[in-house]
């Protein structure tokens, strides 16, 4: 496929592409700073398959440095003109969204139940968006997303397995509340 030179209005996507990506990996990063990450994922209940903690680190940067180039390639290939313009950008948005929100939802605020209901749809969103891109933008821009997809079905598996096999708590130490993931059979707990 033939790319077209670029134009000053496509850098101007270009542009507008990277920095999104780059807040929606800051978003995340902050998300992930506000707690201490790797000492809440060491306390889990975690299945066979969870990679290291520093697995994450890696593939989310190296993902945030291939959306924003498949946007750009889907934006200014334009094979089917205009028709799915609209929708490109709004479901990289939507996407660039989605993501710091997860980390916010599971590390954060320790909302198992409810970070597996979002990263749901947030697959359904990388879906989606991948498969407009390779509408709009042929098999590259489709090639650099479908990683995407694959990591977050499998950061939703893996959520899911967390989910099932971990228990929020709420700890008062110096009067005041935090809130703490333990493994089930720790918590005294049975899964309902």
């Amino acid at each position: 496929m033939d790319y077209p030179v670029v134009s000053s209005s496509q850098e101007i996507l270009w542009m507008s592409a990277v920095p999104l990506s780059v807040a929606s990996l800051a978003l995340g990063v902050i998300a992930n700073n506000a707690v201490d990450t790797k000492e809440i994922y060491a306390r889990m209940q975690k299945p066979f398959f969870a990679p290291p903690a520093y697995m994450f680190g890696i593939v989310w940067t190296i993902l945030h440095i291939t959306m924003p180039i498949a946007y750009w390639l889907a934006r200014t290939a334009n094979i089917l003109k205009d028709d799915y313009e609209s929708a490109t950008i709004f479901l990289y948005g939507i996407l660039m969204v989605s993501l710091p929100v997860w980390s916010l939802l599971f590390f954060v605020k320790k909302q198992l139940s409810l970070s597996f209901v979002w990263i749901i749809a947030t697959v359904i969103i990388a879906i989606t968006t991948t498969l407009v891109f390779g509408l709009q933008g042929g098999s590259v821009p489709f090639l650099l997303m479908a990683p995407l997809c694959v990591w977050t079905a499998f950061a939703a598996s893996l959520n899911g397995s967390i989910m099932m096999n971990n228990v929020t708590i709420a700890e008062r130490e110096n009067g005041v509340v935090r809130h703490v993931i333990v493994p089930l059979h720790q918590s005294g707990r049975k899964r309902k």
